[in-house]
């Protein structure tokens, strides 16, 4: 099994929209005994802080407000944190650079942000960037969630199996760690789009192979074939309860942004994801 305790990396504004990132991440660093690096990302540029110095000591006025702020919040939880401000033109920039320079494994972001002109999508654009580029695992959590105590769903559909099924053991092997740190059962959905012969066939090869996984052998665990679509899938139509953990490959539609079937499980969800890494 893979180690229990990931090297675990927030990224937060300390924004209300953070909150749940916030509270997931300082209860899985108290849990696991490990201590939480956090990054703040401030967006700037050399020659706007050369050009408007008083914005530019006012932003910095405002970081250490926010550092302050967290390291109260992890004394109160009682975990030791290593906080970060991080600047760059872009705040997915500093969170990518973070994560590589920390060699982390665990990314813990919000879900989406403030909501205006882009309020259509399902996940916030900043944090679709830094889920498309990461090194590492990505768990999304919506401002009103907490730890998971349910269960955890690992779901995979007919993208998520290559020829030797690497992505899906992987991810299956991701959720299979946290179900066993937290004691709970595993559910393991395979989801195809059609019930076609060659697809259900090879998804049912697939599950064959993740239900004699170790891993997954010495867990209370079930597997299921679902079709359909891989949102709907999982989630039904009121969403996954938001006591579950959900557990997904990553897919992107090009170099910036998931595609549309990752972001829809997220979006809908009504707890974490973890979107682990390719």
């Amino acid at each position: 099994m893979s180690r229990t305790s990931p090297s675990l990396l927030l990224a937060t504004e300390h924004s209300e929209y953070d909150a749940g990132a916030e509270r997931v991440a300082l209860d899985l660093a108290r849990r696991t005994g490990q201590p939480l690096a956090i990054v703040v990302p401030i967006v700037t540029n050399p020659e706007f802080e050369a050009s408007a110095p008083d914005v530019a000591l006012r932003g910095d006025q405002d970081a250490a407000a926010r550092v302050a702020a967290l390291r109260a919040a992890a004394a109160r939880a009682g975990v030791d944190v290593a906080i970060e401000v991080r600047r760059a033109d872009e705040a997915w920039r500093a969170i990518v650079a973070a994560a590589r320079m920390r060699a982390a494994d665990r990314l813990v972001v919000r879900r989406r942000g403030r909501r205006g002109f882009l309020a259509q999508l399902l996940v916030g654009e900043m944090v679709n960037r830094v889920a498309a580029n990461a090194p590492c695992g990505v768990l999304f959590v919506p401002r009103e969630a907490a730890s998971w105590t349910g269960r955890v769903i690992a779901a995979i559909d007919e993208s998520s199996i290559d020829t030797a099924g690497s992505s899906a053991l992987r991810m299956v092997a991701a959720a299979a760690t946290e179900a066993a740190r937290g004691a709970l059962p595993l559910l393991i959905i395979g989801v195809i789009a059609r019930d076609l012969p060659a697809p259900r066939d090879r998804m049912l090869h697939t599950l064959d192979l993740l239900r004699t996984m170790p891993d997954v052998a010495a867990l209370p665990s079930s597997i299921e074939l679902r079709i359909g679509r891989i949102d709907e899938a999982i989630l039904g139509p009121d969403g996954a309860g938001s006591t579950d953990l959900i557990v997904i490959c990553r897919r992107t539609a090009n170099g910036d942004a998931l595609a549309p079937a990752v972001q829809a499980v997220i979006g809908k969800a009504q707890g974490a994801v973890l979107v682990t890494a390719n």
